[in-house]
């Protein structure tokens, strides 16, 4: 997943943006503004889940960071020669180079560039991507919390957790489209959905299912309901939750 589509991530690489954009404003040089870059980048390495920023050490012209990483390749040693993008490199003593495809690609994507007369691709920050943590790092009682900060405390056991949802709404990568939840209990994905929407700007839209369930009677949920003057039904406290959190919906009802 891209870790700009996490907002933990896109703080942190909106910031770094900013300021390299700063930086080559402000300097007299590039290689001024990459030194004054670096020296922000290292205030983040305090954070040890943030050394993966190490390799964006470099940024361009426009005050772009990104990471360079080499052209080389395990193989036998080879020329290369392409005179349409004007490149020739000569092998190099124990490895091969990249494809001329990928040269070419490079060069015509302006992702191509050198140093000390030897070529790197560009790959930046913006498009960093990291494998999905573990959703073991969410846990029952924050579904709790969630419904506890609504009122709506007391009813359910184990709702699903927010935070949870929008973790997996996000890793998807999905911009727009339907979630559907057959098992709609309290109404967790759809508050998800409706967040990831404002936060990402995404557009996604929501269908939940659930049956006309009744909670029984001489339970602490049933008098939680009396007491919040919900009907003790499974499908109005998820509507009363809908409308606590905003979301725009409709519902069809059917028996069968």
């Amino acid at each position: 997943m891209k870790r700009i589509d996490t907002p933990e991530g896109k703080q942190i690489i909106d910031a770094l943006e900013t300021y390299a954009v700063f930086s080559v404003a402000t300097s007299k040089t590039l290689v001024e503004a990459i030194k004054d870059y670096r020296g922000r980048l290292k205030e983040f390495f305090r954070d040890e889940s943030l050394s993966w920023l190490r390799n964006y050490n470099y940024i361009d012209k426009d005050g772009k960071p990104f990471f360079a990483t080499d052209l080389s390749t395990p193989g036998k040693p080879r020329t290369v020669d392409i005179p349409e993008i004007g490149l020739h490199l000569d092998p190099l003593p124990t490895r091969g180079w990249s494809s001329d495809a990928k040269f070419i690609e490079l060069h015509n994507a302006d992702r191509l560039i050198f140093r000390d007369g030897r070529p790197y691709a560009i790959h930046y920050l913006s498009e960093a991507e990291d494998s999905a943590p573990s959703i073991l790092d969410f846990y029952s009682r924050q579904g709790n919390e969630d419904m506890k900060r609504l009122g709506l405390d007391g009813i359910f056991d184990t709702p699903k957790p927010v935070n949870m949802l929008k973790y997996l709404l996000r890793i998807t990568g999905v911009k727009e489209g339907i979630v559907m939840d057959f098992f709609a209990g309290s109404g967790s994905f759809c508050q998800a959905t409706e967040e990831v929407n404002k936060e990402d700007g995404k557009n996604l839209q929501c269908l939940l299912i659930q049956l006309d369930e009744a909670i029984q009677e001489g339970t602490e949920a049933y008098s939680r309901c009396h007491e919040l003057g919900i009907e003790p039904t499974i499908p109005s406290v998820l509507e009363a939750r809908l409308k606590k959190v905003g979301c725009d919906y409709s519902m069809i009802w059917n028996s069968k």
